[in-house]
């Protein structure tokens, strides 16, 4: 019979924090807790691991001032148990996540250790969020005038997932089963393309065209994540201080050399192949490199005006190149490999933010 989440032993997970264990033990310990046979101590110890991960993660974000314990009174131990909580609950949902991790990970070796750490580090920053709302009316207020905004909008819409409120994107699939766009990352795109005084119209439309390009992430967000994210927007303050202040996000030059970095690995080995299958020349790998580059800076840093149409930038790659060509042989090339790119630069920035490690 499922546990329940207040059934578990902590006294028998503090031994987790001690021991270092390697990718394998931890899809070991998942796999066991999952079973249908998965004994009270094999989910004791899946949770001393999500307990572990949790507060290391917490601390991390007391340290950005993004967690403010001491306005609560409590412990980061206390915060992290509190936020893994709801993902040991027992209800129709139990251990959902922890299996559609399993699933997402595949044979990977080190599959199911990071999409565990998505996971967790996504209950965190819920836990976060709700702990905001309770300590500031004015996330409350703009919570309300997000809901008014969703109404009537064109792409974006109220849902619900589980126990949050979320805003999802009409027309796409809402990858349930996938974690929660990171609070940093979405922060860094969608700063670059909105200006302070901007409409909550427009302000939603920008978070649809992120959350509508994602595949490793869930095409859905929290209202109450967003209306955090959008708060300085409405008090005249522009981008959040933290981004220009440095430390919690890498700076532009940072981002413009992970992007080149980035397009080495395995987009480039994508592009080899298509070269090898005679999908594409060898001049073609070296535009779709370039271009790919392009997109990324452009898509992370900003694009001082530039157009950011995938076709006018790879044009600039491919002397002559015709609207035609690029729809019947190159568009679905480019926008995949871009997807992959981008997959890959997220996971960057998130290891350039100390939060892919657990320290």
């Amino acid at each position: 019979m499922p546990l329940l989440a207040n059934e578990i032993n902590l006294e028998s997970t503090d031994s987790v924090s001690m021991t270092v264990l390697s990718d394998q033990e931890i899809r070991q310990v998942v796999e066991h807790a999952l079973a249908s046979t998965g004994s009270r101590e094999s989910l004791n110890r899946l949770f001393g691991i999500c307990h572990t991960m949790a507060t290391a993660y917490v601390k991390l974000k007391a340290a950005n001032g993004a967690v403010h314990l001491e306005e609560v009174g409590m412990s980061a131990s206390d915060f992290a148990l509190d936020a893994i909580a709801e993902l040991f609950r027992r209800d129709q949902y139990h251990l959902a996540q922890f299996r559609a991790l399993r699933d997402r990970a595949g044979e990977s070796p080190s599959g199911v250790h990071n999409e565990l750490r998505r996971v967790v580090f996504g209950a965190v920053n819920q836990a976060a969020i709700r702990l905001l709302r309770q300590l500031s009316p004015d996330v409350a207020r703009l919570i309300r005038n997000v809901k008014l905004g969703l109404k009537d909008h064109e792409t974006a819409c109220l849902t619900h997932s589980q126990i949050w409120v979320m805003i999802g994107v009409r027309d796409a699939d809402p990858l349930e089963d996938h974690p929660i766009f990171p609070d940093e990352l979405l922060a860094i795109e969608f700063w670059n393309e909105v200006h302070v005084g901007s409409t909550m119209s427009r302000l939603l439309s920008r978070l649809c065209d992120i959350l509508r390009g994602q595949s490793l992430y869930r095409r859905q967000y929290p209202v109450t994540a967003f209306a955090q994210l959008i708060q300085p927007n409405f008090a005249g303050e522009g981008v959040p201080s933290e981004q220009t202040a440095e430390p919690a996000f890498p700076r532009e030059d940072d981002l413009i050399a992970l992007a080149r970095r980035v397009v080495e690995n395995k987009p480039l080995e994508l592009l080899n192949s298509y070269s090898q299958h005679g999908k594409i020349g060898p001049a073609e790998v070296s535009a779709y490199r370039d271009t790919i580059v392009d997109i990324l800076i452009a898509s992370y840093v900003g694009t001082n005006g530039d157009s950011t149409s995938f076709f006018k930038i790879l044009s600039r790659h491919v002397p002559g190149l015709e609207k035609r060509e690029y729809l019947n042989k190159h568009r679905s090339r480019l926008e995949y490999a871009v997807r992959l790119a981008k997959d890959q630069m997220n996971k960057g920035i998130l290891s350039e933010l100390g939060i892919s490690a657990i320290d």
